[in-house]
C-alpha cells in the first residue's frame, strides 16, 4: 500500500508475541494492524497521531460514553493542530 511505502508490510503486521495490555492493547489492534506502527508509518506529528489513535479506538474500549469521550479528544487534538496551522 502506497501509505506504509517507508516500511516493510511485516513491519506494519502485528508481531508474533503475545498481545499484553501495555505494549499491545486490544483496542489498538484490528486484525493484523496496529494503531502505533501506522501512524509511525505515516509519521504523523504528536497531534495528529493522538486524534488518529482516539479515532483508532472509539467504540473499541468501553461503552458508547467511552465513544463519545474518545471522539471528543480526537476533535481536541485536531483543533489544537489546526490553531498551529
Amino acid at each position: 500500500m502506497e501509505l506504509f511505502e517507508k516500511q516493510t508490510s511485516e513491519e506494519i503486521l502485528l508481531d508474533d508475541e503475545v498481545h499484553n495490555e501495555i505494549e499491545h492493547p486490544d483496542h489498538y489492534c484490528v486484525g493484523q494492524y496496529e494503531c502505533i506502527k501506522i501512524i509511525k508509518a505515516l509519521e504523523l506529528s504528536y497531534l495528529m497521531g493522538s486524534a488518529f489513535a482516539y479515532v483508532w479506538r472509539a467504540g473499541r474500549k468501553g461503552g458508547p460514553e467511552d465513544k463519545k469521550k474518545d471522539l471528543r479528544k480526537a476533535i481536541y487534538y485536531l483543533q489544537e493542530e489546526l490553531g498551529q496551522l
